[in-house]
């Protein structure tokens, strides 16, 4: 007698509604957005933080010149004082950075070196920039010898930081709660609110604008000319690189562009692009290229033996390139403040036959 067939049965789970788990997702976000604020609070409370406060107290600049082809030569110096108003919290900088723009346009930067500053502090920086050969943008140029003439220079000082806190030990008083504890938990409790009401901003906008990373590739590199003697280099560089921004409802305005052709942590030169505007869910191409103009640039002599290496043995070399600079997001009629766009190109490979 044959045994009936076997029925095969397929269990089919039914996924969550989708509308249950954007609750639970805005459900634990609002949660963690209120923990947080609870934190704020409680530090606040405790420490009372204030704003350290820089300033600019003295500014000059020194061998200032501007060349036929809008490339800055220039020394800047400046007395930037810092105060600590806090009265229960040290900071230890750890590393400081300077950067020196005209408009959009970075001039120059370096370093500062660390320091630590205790409670109630004032503390004077000596901070000095150098530009060197730096190209300018022709509308930057322009303005800058309008200003020169003058006798004044219009600039902005950056300073970025990162840093450390030490507070000392607190010990509870038995005070009773003055005025200005009740003003200052207030003032908490309406911080936490406002995080709380950012947070449900976020989780609306979010979902609408649905934001994506913007997608740079490297299509074509190759060289104009490329030459090494004595330890220098004498090159200029061609890129093409495709920038894809994939979102449907957000357009980028690219207001500056730098770039900088990078060997082992070795820069071989640096260049400047014009501004642009990329369309929402577009497609856009950079042309970009660096040159010497037959000023070399001095190279350490592992780098120069490395790249003559490769140039012999290979016939190409292997860089990395990053591009850099200020963009605004446009959303109908909406345009954001500058964001700082940064782009790392690793092991791009240049031919010298192409």
């Amino acid at each position: 007698m044959a045994n009936p067939p076997t029925q095969q049965t397929t269990v089919v789970t039914k996924p969550p509604p989708r509308n249950h788990i954007l609750r639970w997702v805005a459900t634990f976000i609002l949660g963690l957005i209120i923990l947080v604020g609870l934190a704020v609070l409680v530090i606040w409370l405790v420490v009372k933080p204030k704003r350290f406060i820089f300033s600019v107290e003295d500014g000059s600049v020194n061998n200032f010149k501007i060349s036929n082809d809008n490339h800055l030569n220039a020394s800047f110096n400046f007395a930037v004082r810092s105060y600590n108003p806090n009265s229960k919290v040290s900071v230890y900088y750890d590393s400081i950075e300077s950067r020196l723009d005209y408009d959009d346009q970075t001039l120059a930067f370096n370093v500062v070196s660390p320091f630590f500053q205790p409670h109630r502090n004032v503390t004077r920086l000596q901070v000095k920039l150098t530009a060197s050969y730096t190209t300018l943008l022709s509308s930057v140029s322009k303005d800058l010898r309008l200003e020169k003439k003058s006798g004044k220079i219009e600039l902005n000082l950056s300073l970025k930081a990162r840093i450390r806190f030490k507070n000392p030990k607190t010990t509870t008083t038995g005070e009773k709660t003055t005025q200005s504890q009740i003003f200052i938990s207030w003032l908490a409790t309406f911080i936490l609110v406002l995080i709380v009401l950012s947070g449900v901003t976020v989780l609306i906008i979010w979902p609408v604008l649905n934001p994506k990373r913007l997608v740079f590739t490297v299509e074509d590199t190759s060289f104009q000319y490329f030459q090494i003697s004595n330890d220098n280099l004498n090159a200029s560089f061609n890129f093409t690189v495709q920038s894809q921004n994939p979102n449907s409802r957000i357009a980028i305005y690219y207001d500056s562009i730098h770039f900088k052709v990078i060997y082992q942590d070795q820069a071989l030169g640096v260049g400047v692009m014009g501004p642009l505007f990329q369309p929402k869910d577009e497609k856009t191409r950079f042309y970009l290229n660096t040159t010497t103009n037959n000023r070399p640039i001095g190279l350490p002599r592992w780098a120069s033996n490395d790249l003559k290496v490769q140039q012999k043995k290979y016939g190409k070399i292997k860089v990395d390139l990053e591009i850099y600079g200020k963009i605004r997001f446009k959303v109908g009629v909406w345009k954001s403040s500058h964001r700082t766009l940064i782009v790392f190109c690793p092991s791009v490979w240049i031919d010298f036959y192409e």
